[in-house]
């Protein structure tokens, strides 16, 4: 490994999604850098690279001209601004012991099944355009009472970052003999202190619109009967970063109900949901537990067009 070029083997979370995991939701990357920043970093690979932003002040940049950094020709000396990048490398060594390769064997490895577990939510709220990052322009306090004075949903979420749920419901279907007919309910809501966002996103494929009220069962994925019922999927993102989300945990129901209660003439669809499931940490894969998320909710027609493959 001594003779390969370092620059061949700098990870980023660029390079890994190109080269390593083109499909891997956001967090998980993050893990699957650091470890094998830790395997490689005994034998003196790079560990890490940064992205920064620079600015320089006059007299900085008086300093760089005098070691021969040259402005460009219509450049303000004044100031200037960019973006830099750090490398961290570690020093090679000859007599470094080699990476624990069966430590990283032991290492929960993600199937087909497993991955698409993984993958399939963040690729439904990218569909969807929900479970969104909060906007940067608005503090807390404003979004805290306008969450508050417009919620539409009313729950709480046990054994996945626990907590009480204050958030947006909406539905959305379509009926399309060359698409496919299909339906969606989908539930963003924010634990207190509005730094984590918890989305149960429910799909039905082949079915449709509800066209009355009454009660729609969640399909267990590893049944062949799920024609017709709903398939609901967890998504649990770190939004304290203002106009930023990192993705935490997904999940999936294995169980459980929503209850349409009343439908309204303006779509508005009302009800109670209860569903229970598995929820994995993108940090940590052999960590799953159960969960359990429920509450009442007023949703409105947003979407026209919805997911409608399995």
């Amino acid at each position: 490994l001594s003779t390969v070029t370092p620059a061949l083997l700098q990870l980023s979370p660029g390079m890994f999604r190109m080269a390593i995991g083109p499909n891997v939701p956001d967090g998980l990357e993050t893990h699957y850098l650091h470890t094998l920043g830790e395997a490689l970093e005994p034998l003196g690979m790079p560990a890490g690279l940064q992205l920064q932003g620079f600015h320089t002040s006059a007299d900085t940049l008086e300093t760089m001209e005098a070691r021969d950094w040259a402005l460009e020709e219509d450049q303000s000396p004044g100031q200037a601004s960019g973006i830099a990048y750090r490398i961290e490398v570690t020093e090679f060594s000859d007599d470094a012991d080699a990476p624990d390769y069966a430590a990283l064997q032991e290492y929960p490895r993600a199937g087909a099944a497993a991955f698409e577990y993984l993958r399939t939510p963040p690729v439904l709220a990218d569909m969807l355009d929900v479970c969104l990052p909060l906007p940067s322009d608005m503090p807390r306090d404003e979004l805290a009472a306008m969450l508050d004075e417009q919620a539409t949903f009313d729950g709480a979420l046990e054994g996945a970052h626990s907590g009480a749920l204050l958030g947006q419901a909406a539905w959305g279907g379509q009926e399309d003999p060359q698409r496919g007919d299909g339906f969606a309910l989908v539930v963003e809501a924010f634990l207190p202190g509005l730094e984590t966002t918890a989305c149960m996103i429910f799909t039905r494929v082949g079915a449709g619109v509800p066209d009355d009220t009454g009660t729609l069962e969640i399909a267990d994925p590893r049944s062949t009967e799920a024609e017709g019922r709903l398939a609901a999927h967890l998504l649990v993102g770190d939004v304290s970063k203002p106009g930023d989300i990192s993705f935490l945990t997904v999940g999936q129901g294995l169980s459980g109900e929503v209850r349409l209660d009343t439908a309204e003439p303006d779509d508005t669809f009302h009800g109670h949901l209860d569903v229970e499931g598995i929820a994995t940490p993108l940090d940590d894969l052999g960590a799953s537990d159960g969960f359990r998320l429920e509450g009442e909710f007023s949703a409105m027609q947003y979407w026209d067009r919805v997911p409608v493959a399995r």
